[in-house]
This record gives C-alpha cells, sequence and structure tokens, in this order.
C-alpha cells in the first residue's frame, strides 16, 4: 500500500500548465472513415484500429476528449452507449460487469489491444472480463459494428505533443467509493517519448455487503521514432484485481483475487510519414496471470505484418506464432473506395488453438453513399471453437446478416438497421460464477440510434433494440433502450480552446422482462424489465475539471442482475486536473 500512495503521489506533483482538448464525437459520418486522430501525431501505427475506408454507420468512435468528458469508470460502461449492448452490472462503479453482445454474451466481442488480439489467460479465460479495464491509459477506443459482433479496439495513450503532459484524477463517493489516479507523459527531441500511469478504485458491494471491490493499475510506455518512416515502442501493463463474493441465488458472483501483466514489444518501418504508403512491422507480446487457483500462467505471441495504406484504400495481413491459448494466426483485412460513391470491406481471420483445431471468421460489407444518405449491407460467417484453453469444446457455425440505412447532417442523424443472427451456443459467463446461456436459434433483430443537435451546445440521441419473434436471447433483453439529453458549451473563446466548459447530461436506460442464464438443470433465470436513470455533470476551469455522477436516480429497487439491486441515488464525485508544458 506505501508503494502504490509513493507511486500516486508522484504523479500528482507533476508539472503543470493548461492542455488543449480534442472535440468529443462519437463517429457518425457518412464518409468512408479513417483512422486519422484529432491529435497531431507523428507517426500513425497502423493496425492500431480497424482497416478504413469503412461503409458509412459501421464504427463507433470515442477520442480523447471523449474518454476525459464520459460518465463511464471501464470499458463496459463505455460500450452501453453502443447501440444494442447490454451491461449487466451486480454493484457499484467498481463491480463485476457481464457484458452481453448480439445474445452472444462475450462471444460476440473481438477485443484489439493496440492492435493485438486479445490473449485469455487466468479466469478470464472464457471472455474478456471488460468491466476491469480501465478507460485512464486509452486515448482512443474504436468499435467497429456488425452483425452479431463488435470489434474493440483500444488505443493506448501516447504523447504526441512536445514537452510534458499530466492527468490527476481523485474520486470519492457512495458505497465508500474512492480512488487515486495519474498520469505523466514526456516528449524528448528525437523522437523518445514516455507515458506512466497508475490508476486504483475501489467501492463496497451494495446492501451493507462488507465485500469490497478493488482495482489497481500501473502501465508504462516508451516509444522511439528516430524518422517519421521509423518508431520501436514498448509497454508493460500490470492489473491487479481483487473482488469480494456475492451470492443472489440462482447468481452468484465468487470472490476473484490476482494479478494480470501484458507486455508488448514492437517495431515498424513505412515507406511515407505517418503509417502511409507501404508499411510492416513486428511484435512480441507476453500476457501473464498469477492468483492462488491458477498459479503462473504466461502466454507469448510472435506476430509479424504488412500492409499499404493509401487515399482510398488500405490492406492489411498479419501472421502470428504462440504457446498460448492461439498457436497459430493469420489475418487479412482491407478496405477500398473503387469508384464514386461505392465502399468496399472485407476481412478474414484464421486461428489454430492448442488442441490442433481451426477457426475462420470472414466478413464483408458493401456501402454506398448518396450525399447524407448510406446504405450497406454486412455478412459475416463464423466457423470456431470459442473456448481455446477447453479441450472439450465444440465447433459452431453461423451467418449473421445485416442492412443499415444511415443518414447524417448537422441537425439531425441516425441509423437504422435490420440484422439477422444465427443459431449459436454462447460460452459461460465467467464472472458470474460459470453461469450458462442458452443456446439460440436464428433471430431477426431491429437496431435504430438517432441523434438531434437543433443547437450546437444541445444534442438529443438515444438508441433501441428489438427482437422480432419469440427468440430473445440470454443476457440481451427482448426489447432494450437507452436516451440520453445532453448540454455542452464552452464560454471565454478569447482564451485558447475555451476557459471554461460544462457538460450536463441526463440519461435513462430500460428494458422489457427477459432472461439472464439457465440454472444447472436448463431452466430460464428470469430477468425482470426496469428503468434506471442517471445524472452528469462535469465543468473545467483552466485545466481543472469537478464531476459529479449520481446513478440509480430514479430509486430504482431492481438491478441490473437479478439479486443483484442497485444502490439508489448512489453518487461518486470528484477532480480531474490535466497540465502540459
Amino acid at each position: 500500500m506505501i508503494r502504490r500512495a509513493a507511486t500516486l503521489a508522484g504523479l500528482l506533483l507533476l508539472p503543470a500548465l493548461i492542455a488543449g482538448q480534442d472535440s468529443a464525437r462519437v463517429d457518425t459520418s457518412l464518409a468512408p472513415v479513417r483512422d486519422t486522430l484529432n491529435a497531431p501525431i507523428r507517426v500513425t501505427l497502423p493496425l492500431e484500429g480497424p482497416a478504413g475506408p469503412l461503409p458509412a454507420g459501421s464504427r463507433w468512435v470515442f477520442t480523447r476528449d471523449s474518454l476525459f468528458w464520459t460518465s463511464a469508470y471501464s470499458v463496459a460502461d463505455l460500450l452501453a452507449e453502443v447501440p444494442g449492448v447490454f451491461n449487466g452490472r451486480s454493484g457499484f462503479v467498481q463491480s463485476t460487469s457481464a457484458v452481453g453482445v448480439g445474445g452472444r454474451g462475450t462471444d460476440g466481442i473481438e477485443l484489439h489491444w493496440d492492435g493485438v488480439p486479445w490473449q485469455p489467460v487466468g479466469p478470464d479465460s472464457t471472455g474478456p472480463d471488460l468491466s476491469a479495464i480501465s478507460l485512464l491509459t486509452l486515448r482512443r477506443v474504436d468499435v467497429h459494428q456488425l452483425p452479431g459482433l463488435l470489434r474493440v479496439f483500444l488505443i493506448s495513450e501516447r504523447h504526441d505533443g512536445p514537452g510534458s503532459r499530466s492527468v490527476v484524477r481523485v474520486v470519492s463517493g457512495a458505497q465508500r467509493a474512492g480512488g487515486y489516479a495519474g498520469l505523466f507523459q514526456q516528449a524528448w527531441d528525437g523522437g523518445l517519448r514516455l507515458g506512466l500511469a497508475a490508476d486504483g478504485l475501489r467501492t463496497n458491494r451494495p446492501d451493507g455487503d462488507p465485500n469490497t471491490d478493488r482495482r489497481f493499475d500501473v502501465w508504462g510506455r516508451f516509444d522511439w521514432s528516430p524518422s517519421q518512416t521509423v518508431t520501436a515502442s514498448w509497454q508493460i501493463r500490470r492489473s491487479e484485481l481483487e473482488r469480494g463474493p456475492q451470492a443472489a441465488p440462482p447468481l452468484a458472483v465468487g470472490a476473484r483475487a490476482g494479478t494480470r501483466t501484458d507486455g508488448l514489444l514492437s517495431m515498424r518501418v513505412s515507406s511515407r510519414p505517418e503509417g502511409a504508403g507501404w508499411s510492416a512491422g513486428a511484435a512480441l507480446r507476453s500476457s501473464g496471470f498469477s492468483d492462488s487457483v491458477f498459479g503462473d500462467r504466461v502466454m507469448r505471441e510472435v506476430l509479424v505484418d504488412a500492409g499499404h495504406r493509401g487515399a482510398r484504400d488500405e490492406v492489411r495481413v498479419r501472421a502470428g506464432v504462440g504457446d498460448g491459448a492461439v498457436r497459430r494466426r493469420a489475418d487479412l483485412e482491407a478496405g477500398v473506395v473503387p469508384v464514386g460513391p461505392i465502399v468496399l470491406h472485407a476481412g478474414a481471420r484464421w486461428t489454430r488453438d492448442g488442441f490442433a483445431r481451426d477457426s475462420w471468421r470472414s466478413w464483408g460489407t458493401v456501402g454506398l453513399v448518396l450525399g447524407p444518405i448510406g446504405l450497406s449491407g454486412d455478412a459475416v460467417r463464423t466457423r470456431a471453437f470459442s473456448l481455446p484453453l477447453v479441450a472439450t469444446d465444440t465447433v459452431q457455425r453461423a451467418t449473421d446478416l445485416a442492412v443499415r440505412l444511415a443518414f447524417t447532417s448537422r441537425v439531425l442523424a441516425g441509423r437504422v438497421g435490420v440484422e439477422r443472427r444465427g443459431a449459436w451456443s454462447p460460452s459461460p459467463v465467467s464472472v458470474l460464477g460459470e453461469l450458462p446461456l442458452a443456446t439460440t436459434g436464428a433471430a431477426d433483430w431491429i437496431v435504430t440510434w438517432v441523434r438531434l443537435g437543433p443547437f450546437r451546445s444541445f444534442t438529443a440521441s438515444g438508441w433501441y433494440a428489438d427482437a422480432r419473434g419469440t427468440n430473445s436471447p440470454d443476457l440481451q433483453p427482448p426489447t432494450h433502450g437507452r436516451f440520453q439529453l445532453t448540454y455542452r458549451s464552452k464560454f471565454w473563446r478569447t482564451f485558447h480552446s475555451g476557459a471554461f466548459d460544462l457538460k450536463v447530461q441526463w440519461a435513462t436506460e430500460s428494458w422489457s422482462g427477459g432472461t439472464v442464464g439457465r440454472l444447472a438443470g436448463g431452466s430460464p433465470i428470469a430477468l425482470p424489465g426496469a428503468t434506471f436513470q442517471e445524472w452528469f455533470v462535469q465543468f473545467e476551469i483552466v485545466g481543472f475539471r469537478a464531476f459529479y455522477l449520481l446513478r440509480n436516480a430514479r430509486n430504482s429497487p431492481a438491478g441490473y442482475l437479478p439479486g443483484f439491486p442497485q444502490p439508489r441515488n448512489a453518487q461518486t464525485f470528484g477532480v480531474k486536473w490535466e497540465f502540459s508544458s
């Protein structure tokens, strides 16, 4: 504990002046989307996000400013803003969440960290624990949405400006919630950049439960770019997670305590600056987990890749060899604007696990852009083993189809999609005591999203997902929606980036009754319908930010999971500072 406190105290004392902001937005453009960032960068590393161009309405982008002004504490919270995602919270801000996507639980999530596919180790071997991933060290989150599948790309912080940048956050609130976090970044002449961060957060379980959920992350990154076409990067991330048990029959959250460590060494050369033209790279990744149940487990992988990025096209190919859940892999992804308004995008992935079993996934999209209107069609074909570390797992096959219509203007933007999701047998939910999910038959879904911005400082937005028919799957309510009103405005614009910024947001989330999982005998576990409301306020005065979050403002006695009621009128508040020199 003394060592952690010293680390955080050191970050609190780092140098200080104001830093500029990126513009907050979720990507809704109809034009083919590139992997450009709002902040200037010296070298753009390919493979960090999905290959572009992408058709209209197929990607959600959370920029650095979006992450700094969100009410979310984890990636699980953040994905709740993506249409059709169910975030089943078991408690308050740091408690376990069971995320459902496409009726397939975490089978519907393809997670990448700085372009490298997520490696399952330890108790997260049946799916990523998105509620344990902090947002502090992320500068961008890209979500490529396909029918029944989210391709989530987590892109780590990298300092691109001169001098130093520091971020400090202090949190307190209900359920004895508390946390301290600090981020320090430094750049030097010659292309050297350093990033260091520590983030600790704890909270008690609701209803007087004496158990506590804690997380403490340490992260470091070193980049070297001797020229605009050559770069090398090394980073390490260590996450200590401790979660107390909680039983709410028939569900249960088991006690968990362990440490996950991820290291990544990568090198890249390109023919032109900022990752344009031809490029090639190599990476060495290791992922390990240590606790009293699993012991020490380390998995390593070597990856090589090559590609080309042009003004209207991008292609990537990658191969890897490892000794963990995936022993061999090969990926291909490409996007192109062949003529005028037509956008084509396709990809394929092959893996071989430690039991010599092959898994395949391929997808393709055709898009048409006509002024503010975009039309696209998606197809995903999967033949895969969901549990590469389980010898008894069996192969599954599914075909998912979707048609999507998008419209974008300054005042009004919207998307409506009709999906046909194939039959699937989801993996058990590990964060809920290996809770079984029922096999689902083929089902039709309608997923919509709309944003209305009559004034520059005010927006109303929301999404709605509806299962057509009686095949509503577990951990995915048959009807589910989220709506929010947001006011954000900058004042005193005579100062750089504005000296005063204010955001006030009210959000409500509601769903109809469904099922959350199955008992040992196969009987469904009912998920009652519920409605929750949330308030979030944050203001900034010359680099100093204060925030206030009120969850369950409607005092709902229900919960996101049966037997796990949400604390009523539960609040967190705190301050954030951002400095640069």
